[in-house]
């Protein structure tokens, strides 16, 4: 579409997040998934049978540092595969201010911000457990958060 479209963009993708091949691959191998898997909750399906065609899906969440690295490799728009809420947000502070990954608590503060641009719903006020009481019509126009990061987190 950049291209049909002529738009000078650098698109990355992140990928990571599909998992079917390797659990696919150790079902067919080892007749069990894989240890990663195991060490997790060893007693989570012992007496459950199913082989590798059975599998249909398979995704992990993904982090924040592929979107880093893309975007420290020049990228204009990433996009990524199954990744965890706040990791675009993080991901774009920690590449825009340079931060190290040891700058605890200036990620923390971008974790946070991440989670609740993410959940904008829940702190604007339209999204709530209780809000199958309201008319659907109070919650049309709701607000977008908008948010400002500084370099100190």
């Amino acid at each position: 579409m950049v291209d049909k479209n002529g738009y000078d963009l650098k698109v990355t993708f992140v990928s990571g997040d599909n998992l079917v091949g390797m659990v696919r691959s150790s079902l067919k191998d080892k007749g069990t998934l894989p240890q990663s898997f195991q060490d997790i909750n060893q007693n989570a399906h012992k007496d459950t049978k199913f082989g590798a065609d059975d599998v249909r899906a398979c995704t992990a969440y993904i982090g924040t540092r592929g979107i880093v690295k893309a975007l420290e490799a020049g990228a204009d728009l990433v996009m990524c595969g199954r990744v965890a809420d706040a990791s675009p947000v993080i991901g774009a502070c920690w590449w825009w201010y340079g931060w190290k990954d040891t700058d605890y608590e200036k990620l923390a503060s971008a974790f946070l911000v991440g989670h609740l641009i993410e959940c904008f719903g829940y702190i604007t006020g339209s999204n709530s457990s209780g809000s199958y009481r309201f008319p659907l019509g109070n919650f049309v126009d709701v607000g977008f958060p908008v948010v400002e990061i500084e370099a100190d987190g």
